[in-house]
């Protein structure tokens, strides 16, 4: 049994030549299969996925743009004509002192297919996008290849740090957060909608391996144990005696799992003596919008305290990145 305290890593903002880097990093996190990556090994394994038909991986990256009037017009157009199909479109625009677009792969994946299956036209601008993200796009490589676009037509790239505050950085700024925490909090971070989650899968990774050092690793508890006003009260002695009884029930599901693995058990059925302290990690990716609205709840007095341990280290962390959009929060937290 190993014992580890909940931490967290930033993996964006990223520059657009680390999309694939960051995309086969996010998805190894499932299966711990992170010792797989070297220099060329981002390009397959996103082709892999995609040609899979696994996906949700491909959600914790997007692409942003610059419309004009025309093109927005256009764009925004076939995606009303797609909706009156009954397609759910998760592309996001601004519209305050220009347009904006952006959508993560998936997204931009949906949007594409969809036309193509309706009938609905793809806008004409569009065209050399896809074709310069073929990894992201095989499917389309070789139609579209003699459009002409209006010279009245703007779709231009943009970089998180060329969107003005406010607004435009709320809506297409993503954020994409690896946390190591527990399973029990996990389950509440998963919750949290629009987001996309890639999270180690308990299905396939055996702990009683070596290459996890053949044992069960859990979160400490003590953290959540000061953040819980009634425990963290208590007398001394009853706090160790407390702490020792979760130890005692961490060896013990730490030795049935191992058991039954050793008896032939899969893990994603040796699993289920595992308890909500076993140490999972999870990426998430969400708008700025949407982390505003993660610490609003994570951070609240009422929030799970091992919930906050862990949120409340990660707004510090945001706080620097981006104060103006989460200082607020920040203050609220620390004033209590």
């Amino acid at each position: 049994m190993r014992v580890v305290s909940p931490s967290f890593e930033i993996l964006t903002p990223i520059d657009a030549d680390e999309a694939l880097k960051l995309i086969e990093n996010v998805g190894r996190t499932c299966y711990k299969s992170e010792d797989k990556i070297t220099e060329e090994s981002a390009l397959p394994f996103v082709s892999g996925i995609i040609k899979r038909g696994h996906e949700a991986v491909i959600e914790h990256h997007s692409f942003i743009f610059e419309l004009s009037n025309t093109s927005y017009t256009k764009l925004r157009g076939s995606i009303l004509l797609l909706e009156r199909c009954g397609f759910n479109s998760f592309i996001r625009f601004t519209s305050t002192n220009r347009h904006v677009v952006s959508a993560n792969v998936r997204a931009w994946r949906d949007f594409f297919k969809a036309c193509l299956d309706n009938d609905v036209v793809i806008p004409e601008f569009v065209w050399e996008f896809i074709h310069g993200n073929e990894v992201f796009f095989p499917e389309f490589k070789d139609i579209g290849m003699d459009v002409n676009v209006d010279s009245n037509d703007l779709f231009k790239p943009l970089t998180i740090y060329e969107l003005q505050e406010g607004t435009e950085q709320l809506t297409h700024i993503d954020m994409t957060v690896r946390l190591t925490n527990d399973r029990g909090v996990s389950h509440e971070e998963v919750r949290h909608r629009v987001a996309s989650f890639a999270q180690e899968s308990t299905r396939y990774c055996n702990y009683a391996k070596d290459k996890f050092g053949a044992e069960v690793t859990y979160i400490d508890i003590k953290g959540g144990m000061d953040y819980d006003s009634k425990v963290h009260n208590l007398h001394a002695e009853i706090q160790q005696q407390i702490y020792d009884e979760w130890v005692q029930a961490c060896i013990d599901a730490e030795r049935h799992y191992n058991r039954m693995i050793e008896l032939g058990a899969t893990p994603q059925i040796a699993r289920s003596v595992l308890n909500n302290s076993t140490k999972t990690e999870i990426c998430i990716t969400m708008n700025l919008a949407e982390w505003r609205h993660f610490f609003k709840l994570r951070c609240a007095p009422t929030a799970h305290p091992a919930m906050k341990e862990i949120a409340i280290m990660l707004l510090k962390a945001f706080k620097m990145l981006f104060p103006a959009i989460f200082n607020d929060i920040y203050a609220e937290v620390v004033n209590g």
